[in-house]
């Protein structure tokens, strides 16, 4: 089975009982609530990385929003992912700081020819006003739709880096039990970590919201991407 394969099966099995679930858990704001921020995977590019990477970011800031009871739940999240084919589409503009980010990292691991070869992730499958969720909807993720770990499994990607800040790694420990964080030599742990535990290289580091707008910011972006394409060499 290949890779998006793997992930509509998880998305059929998983996604309509979580909205519902929502729906009766949060009746109140589901008018500021977007997603859940589901993936596609361009199997064909992805497999032909000499390194399989993720990235988590945070949030998204707005998606796409569906109601529980409709049929093509799951099929119209995925398209949105599709349609945006990783902020390359010139129809649908991307502005952010994210994506030029991870393209950089993606392009010093397998090249230039593969751009749709990485996977797009985030912590928060929900975001509320364009922002993270509020912490009780963060609480409900984390119990109710902890489906980052079997994402992860379903990509089988290399490489997983997690650009979600040290803020929230009490809930990487509670989305992946057992998992350690220790800082990577010559940094500190709040600044570039590894997150030991998860059966596959993975790393933790700032937002690149927080390197791109202050390039003089201790450690710099061009300090801490080259470390993590360093450590990947071996794997």
């Amino acid at each position: 089975m290949g890779y998006n394969a793997s992930l509509r099966e998880l998305y059929d099995r998983e996604v309509p009982g979580f909205l519902k679930k929502l729906e009766k858990q949060f009746p109140d704001r589901l008018d500021r609530l977007t997603g859940p921020f589901l993936m596609h995977c361009w199997d064909d590019e992805y497999g032909a990385c000499n390194k399989r990477l993720m990235v988590v970011g945070k949030e998204t800031n707005e998606w796409h929003r569906v109601p529980a009871n409709d049929p093509d739940a799951v099929p119209a999240l995925v398209r949105k992912y599709e349609d945006f084919r990783l902020g390359t589409n010139p129809a649908k503009p991307y502005d952010g700081n994210f994506l030029p980010t991870v393209r950089k990292l993606h392009r010093a691991l397998n090249g230039e020819q593969l751009p749709l070869g990485f996977m797009w992730n985030n912590l928060w499958k929900l975001d509320e006003n364009c922002k993270s969720p509020s912490q009780c909807v963060q609480s409900f993720l984390l119990h109710e739709f902890p489906i980052l770990r079997s994402e992860i499994e379903a990509c089988d990607p290399q490489v997983v880096v997690f650009f979600t800040s040290y803020g929230n790694d009490e809930a990487l420990r509670s989305l992946f039990p057992g998992a350690t964080v220790r800082a990577v030599p010559g940094f500190a742990c709040k600044e570039l970590a590894e997150v030991c535990g998860l059966g596959r290289l993975s790393f933790r580091t700032y937002h690149p919201g927080y390197f791109v707008p202050n390039p003089h910011r201790v450690p710099a972006l061009k300090e801490v991407l080259p470390k993590i394409v360093a450590a990947c060499k071996g794997v």
